[in-house]
């Protein structure tokens, strides 16, 4: 749904629970091929294996979120073959774009999806910010993106936030990742620490777990479902840790919890 809030558009949907409960899966790579690799690794087969490793738990998601660089080629098979292999969990999905991702294929292909949108659900509002500059790895939310945010986190007052996108907004002590980190993350804390309501920040990107505290917001990174990165490296090397996937869990008296799940292959 939007909604005219003051003068600036929102995408809003409204969800009552007393608990929401989100599967994060980021930086899949799909390829229109799906024998396509990424770094040594078939993206299609590695991703399938997370969701598959997901379904045989026993521990249930009401919602997705696809937290950027969904294609690895910008092509429009690529986001169908993301389709396929997310549409069987049968649940509500938030698709994010990265720096790989093409947004005017991505949009065409994923239409049924929210796309950056806010809900509100179980005490919480969760946003999904568009970090993506055009020709650039690294990130940027800009000044509409910045309004947008602003203006999220102004009708959710009294509400926790939870923020999601595909940048860090913090450095890794990683010489490399950091220079193609979000550009403008001063002006984003400076709004969170404005409104005071933000919590969380859920990333992808970096392809490496992390867990940091700006304050009294939790950011917390998640690993890719193909290849990682190694931390605190000063230039590009791969690390051997497997695919992974983030649980999380929003309860209506405003706590939360949070979980990495790793998948040996």
């Amino acid at each position: 749904m939007r909604k005219q809030e003051d003068g600036k558009i929102v995408d809003r949907q409204i969800v009552q629970a007393e608990r929401t409960r989100v599967l994060q899966l980021t930086d899949p790579h799909l390829f229109a091929d799906r024998d396509g690799r990424l770094r040594g690794r078939i993206s299609w087969q590695t991703l399938s294996a997370v969701i598959e490793h997901y379904l045989k738990g026993s521990w249930r998601a009401d919602l997705v979120y696809l937290t950027g660089d969904l294609a690895q080629d910008e092509s429009l098979g690529a986001y169908r073959n993301l389709r396929d292999a997310v549409d069987p969990l049968g649940l509500p999905v938030d698709a994010i774009p990265g720096n790989h991702d093409d947004p005017d294929i991505m949009h065409e292909a994923l239409s049924t999806y929210g796309l950056c949108s806010m809900r509100e659900t179980s005490g919480w509002t969760l946003i999904g910010l568009d970090s993506r500059q055009p020709g650039e790895v690294a990130g940027r939310l800009g000044p509409e993106e910045l309004k947008r945010f602003d203006a999220v986190l102004e009708i959710s007052s009294g509400r926790p936030v939870a923020a999601f996108l595909h940048h860090p907004p913090i450095d890794l002590q990683s010489e490399w990742i950091d220079r193609i980190g979000l550009e403008d993350r001063d002006s984003f804390f400076d709004l969170a620490h404005k409104h005071a309501n933000l919590k969380l920040v859920v990333c992808g990107h970096a392809h490496q777990a992390f867990d940091h505290s700006e304050g009294s917001i939790r950011v917390v990174g998640t690993p890719s479902t193909v290849r990682q990165f190694k931390p605190g490296a000063a230039q590009y090397e791969l690390d051997q840790q497997p695919p992974a996937y983030r649980r999380l869990e929003f309860r209506a008296d405003g706590s939360f919890s949070t979980e990495l799940v790793w998948v040996e292959q």
